[in-house]
């Protein structure tokens, strides 16, 4: 039995030997698959972080563009109400002009007409008595009036030269002309 014995320890023996090697190889390949699912994880995290940052930059410049056209839009709103009263400020003065400058623009704008004799010229009341005494060759309206400027009445034909209406015609051009004196640095 003692050969039974002792084969049977061998067994035992080499079985316990086996099963360490198994284990160590388990172990060893146990921990490579750990460091490889670290190592991934980390891979992942360091991307996942990556884009993080990137879209907090993208953010950050999409926030701060909106901020910048937020305040450019407020500074053309701005620049927008100082032109309109501009225009409005204008247009009042325009209404008040003294009798020889309105009557200086009343003739520069007639000189080049040719004139029949049968139109008749719309002014505002109160400069009615000075165009009077420049003796044009067109009747003056007594039953119709205008707040500035004077409209010509012909036959099928009409000159607007009222001053709403000219600075609402060439107000394009008037504010960018506007806007270049009001605006623009000196630099």
């Amino acid at each position: 039995m003692d050969n039974l014995e002792n084969l049977e320890q061998k067994i035992l023996s080499d079985a316990r030997v086996q099963a360490e090697q198994i284990l160590k190889k388990a172990g060893k390949k146990r921990q490579k698959m750990i460091q490889k699912k670290i190592a991934e994880a980390e891979e992942i995290n360091r991307k996942l972080m990556k884009r993080a940052e990137e879209e907090a930059k993208l953010k950050k410049d999409r926030i701060l563009s909106n901020a910048k056209i937020k305040i450019r839009d407020e500074q053309l709103k701005a620049k927008q109400e100082i032109i309109d009263q501009v225009f409005s400020v204008a247009k009042k003065q325009l209404v008040h002009l003294e009798g020889e400058t309105y009557s200086r623009f009343l003739l520069y704008q007639l000189a080049g007409l040719e004139l029949t004799g049968t139109e008749v010229l719309i002014i505002p009341e109160n400069q009615r008595h000075i165009v009077e005494k420049l003796n044009l060759p067109v009747k003056v309206a007594d039953d119709e009036s205008i707040p500035s400027g004077f409209i010509l009445k012909g036959d099928n034909k009409m000159l607007n030269c009222s001053f709403d209406f000219l600075l609402d015609y060439y107000r394009d051009e008037l504010e960018l002309t506007a806007a270049r004196v009001l605006f623009e640095s000196g630099g």
